[in-house]
């Protein structure tokens, strides 16, 4: 329960700024966010307590700790689903200011009749979440309903559905060798398998355990 509250409030507080006016980690390539807004608070949260700095944080974490899978809920048509995903990963890129949240996907992924999920967002951090990433929070907002052939978003069934970021929050929490991710908002859900299809807007929300990758 405190869970999400943490979670909603992060919400809160970015949606109140923005109204008053991506070791193993896998090649950037096109994002569904190049060509869109990104809004960033100002100031942290103050729901978040600030942290030590995660720079140093080792590439892995000892077997026994490692988180084993993760789980997100999401809301399409008034129904609510939880889905299951690999474990996640955050890559920290000091060269380009970004945070890349993934799944640790097996190998078997890219293989035809994979039918897993996955998740692969690229998230601009400023000067100060480049040392700490504890109490961060970013926004981003689409300005195109179309679909885009993008690394960026979930994907469900392998890769037969993409759920393609519209308006989402990223929240981090915690230090060290792993941090909380809070993600909610809401994404266009298209087929695969015929993209001129409009996309279908579903909610989806949850927190990550991410193991933190270390960053260069």
């Amino acid at each position: 329960m405190n869970n999400r509250r943490w979670l909603v409030a992060a919400g809160s507080a970015i949606l109140l700024l923005a109204g008053c006016d991506r070791s193993d980690t896998p090649a950037k390539q096109s994002s569904s966010t190049d060509k869109a807004v990104t809004v960033a608070p100002q100031t942290q949260p103050a729901q978040f307590a600030q942290a030590g700095p995660i720079a140093n944080a080792p590439a892995t974490q000892p077997a026994a700790t490692q988180p084993r899978k993760s789980s997100l809920e999401i809301v399409e048509n008034y129904v609510v689903r939880a889905y299951e995903f690999p474990r996640a990963r955050l890559h920290i890129n000091r060269g380009d200011k970004t945070a890349v949240l993934y799944s640790d996907d097996p190998r078997n992924a890219i293989e035809p009749g994979y039918s897993g999920n996955s998740f692969y967002l690229v998230v601009p951090l400023d000067d100060a979440a480049l040392e700490r990433l504890n109490g961060y929070a970013w926004q981003f907002k689409s300005t195109s309903s179309e679909h885009h052939d993008s690394a960026d978003g979930v994907f469900l069934d392998g890769q037969h559905f993409h759920l393609q970021p519209s308006n989402i929050i990223v929240a981090f929490r915690g230090e060290g060798p792993k941090l909380e991710v809070g993600l909610n908002g809401s994404f266009f859900k298209f087929d695969s398998t015929d993209t001129s299809r409009p996309g279908n807007l579903v909610n989806l929300n949850g927190i990550l355990s991410a193991s933190v990758d270390a960053g260069k």
